[in-house]
């Protein structure tokens, strides 16, 4: 049975961790001041502009995918530490006063984060916590 788990946990992290994630997109991710919501897809497109700007929390997008790739190649402890870049990197949008909303480089203060920002987190808190059943705790089990 432990077998059985340590060969198909990595499948099903990677599955649930892409499911969480292809289901944030068009969810409503960050509240604005004056009621206005972005769904997460829109900042999927124009997030990858953010470097210009200061804003690098976008990038926790492509570690997310690294890191899968990683932990389906049976290297979960790289998967591991990009995983938890990513979810500081998720995690620091919390910190921001304002973010960019559009390509027209506009800085908009928030209000609140909704279920598209924190679907985005699960995702890559799932991938951390795979990640680190498949190196770590797992293997002191046999």
């Amino acid at each position: 049975m432990k077998e059985f788990i340590s060969q198909y946990l990595k499948y099903f992290v990677c599955f649930l961790s892409a499911g969480l994630f292809l289901a944030c997109m068009p969810m409503p991710a960050i509240k604005f001041l004056g009621g206005a919501a972005q769904p997460s897809g829109g900042f999927f497109i124009i997030g990858w502009l953010g470097p210009l700007a200061g804003h690098f929390e976008w990038y926790a997008n492509p570690l997310l995918l690294i890191a899968m790739i990683f932990l389906l190649k049976n290297r979960p402890t790289i998967s591991c530490v990009l995983s938890l870049i990513s979810l500081l990197l998720i995690f620091a949008t919390q910190f921001r006063g304002c973010i960019i909303r559009d390509e027209g480089g506009a800085c908009q203060a928030v209000a609140g984060y909704l279920i598209g920002w924190w679907l985005w987190v699960a995702s890559a808190a799932t991938l951390l916590i795979g990640s680190l059943f498949q190196g770590f705790i797992i293997p002191k089990a046999k």
